[in-house]
């Protein structure tokens, strides 16, 4: 996940030049790696949440068009395309707002709620871009002034969203990587001696969970779901809990219970492919398939 992270990271530098002009070239220089990494960050991510995986594709056209257009008009090899460069940009910025949120309430992880203030930067660009290509002159040059602090303000909100996505993406990661290891269990499996008349199934011990795609199924299902704070149970389909309102861990994607949707790195493990979920109290396996 360390791609994908230091790819949001390197927005600050993208960023740059909205806070101090002359510093464009190093947002030109560090953006088609920043693309690079989020389009490979992603294709990883896809893997394991399914319909993220239209992110790689989109990011590699996308961001290669926006910078195509952005060095086209600082080369002069064509002219009023920042307005069509920030087309690509908008759509890849609110694909990425999606999952944002997305992913924040799945894995519960909140610093993916800062990462939206980036789109007040994104729609503000917007906005000035349409204005240069339509009117001329554009507005904004009857007050210059308030004009760069408003870029420095966007270059802010777009420094603070990439940090923030870096961040939770790191989150990400240190997740996925518990809930494969609490798949795969040791890597090495200790030898019990036991001797030939007393050897029983029961001596030996379990192989580790490998191999193949990994399925939870429940053997036994709950039929309500507990309250960690207050203990009070609420109906199955319950978002949150009825007595004190604390929200239930919910996931949409991954390894998760098929009762309750509790994500499967949070059911109390009592053998290698035996659970039990510790919010609806279901018996689960995992099992491959």
């Amino acid at each position: 996940m360390w791609a994908i992270a230091l790819g949001y990271f390197l927005c600050v530098l993208n960023a740059l030049p909205f806070v101090v002009f002359t510093l464009f070239p190093v947002a030109l220089v560090s953006y088609p790696i920043s693309i690079a990494l989020r389009a490979f960050g992603w294709r990883r991510i896809g893997r394991s949440l399914g319909r993220s995986g239209i992110m790689f594709p989109l990011y590699a056209s996308l961001g290669t068009l926006t910078f195509v257009l952005v060095v086209a008009e600082l080369t002069q090899l064509a002219e009023r395309t920042l307005a069509l460069a920030a087309i690509p940009w908008t759509v890849y910025s609110v694909l990425d707002a999606y999952w944002y949120f997305k992913l924040g309430t799945n894995y519960g992880i909140r610093s993916f709620y800062a990462a939206l203030v980036g789109m007040g930067g994104v729609v503000y660009v917007d906005f000035v871009l349409l204005q240069a290509a339509l009117v001329d002159p554009p507005p904004y040059q009857a007050s210059p002034e308030a004009f760069v602090g408003s870029l420095v303000l966007t270059g802010l909100l777009l420094m603070v969203s990439g940090v923030a996505a870096g961040v939770s993406f790191l989150g990400v990661g240190h997740v996925m990587r518990g809930s494969e290891a609490l798949i795969k269990g040791p890597r090495v499996v200790p030898r019990v001696p036991v001797s030939s008349s007393t050897a029983s199934s029961s001596q030996v011990p379990p192989a580790p969970f490998v191999g193949g795609k990994v399925k939870v199924l429940a053997l036994s299902t709950g039929t309500s779901l507990i309250c960690s704070k207050c203990g009070s149970e609420s109906a199955i389909e319950s978002l949150s809990c009825t007595s004190c309102g604390h929200r239930f861990n919910k996931v949409s994607y991954g390894l998760r219970c098929p009762v309750c949707s509790a994500p499967l790195s949070s059911a109390k493990r009592i053998s290698v492919e035996r659970f039990v979920c510790q919010q609806c109290f279901s018996d689960l396996s995992v099992v491959t398939v």
